[in-house]
């Protein structure tokens, strides 16, 4: 299946099984990958929940304050996809604060 993602500063190939890819290439497939790329993640997480793709995909979802302030910035533009999932966590923190509070 070829896909429009490219993998930058590696020589590993979006094409590749996904159990192959380098961290670098679980970034790009999560913050600018497509739906074929996200579900390609999501099969390898499903065949392995604990294994090193589920790992790897958890560190791009986290923000590092650098990322954020990035963001925060304009020096960097968050992809759709990210914002939307931003927007997700920020609205189930304010349940959370609302309902505790």
């Amino acid at each position: 299946m070829m896909t429009a993602l490219k993998f930058r500063n590696t020589i590993a190939s979006p094409d590749d099984p996904v159990d192959t890819w380098p961290f670098e290439g679980i970034l790009a497939a999560v913050e600018r990958g497509s739906l074929p790329d996200w579900r390609r993640l999501a099969a390898a997480i499903r065949a392995d929940p604990w294994g090193p793709v589920a790992r790897q995909v958890l560190e791009p979802i986290r923000l590092s304050r650098s990322r954020l302030s990035t963001y925060m910035s304009g020096k960097v533009v968050p992809s759709a996809a990210l914002m939307v999932r931003m927007r997700r966590v920020a609205l189930k923190a304010s349940e959370t604060v609302t309902v505790i509070g």
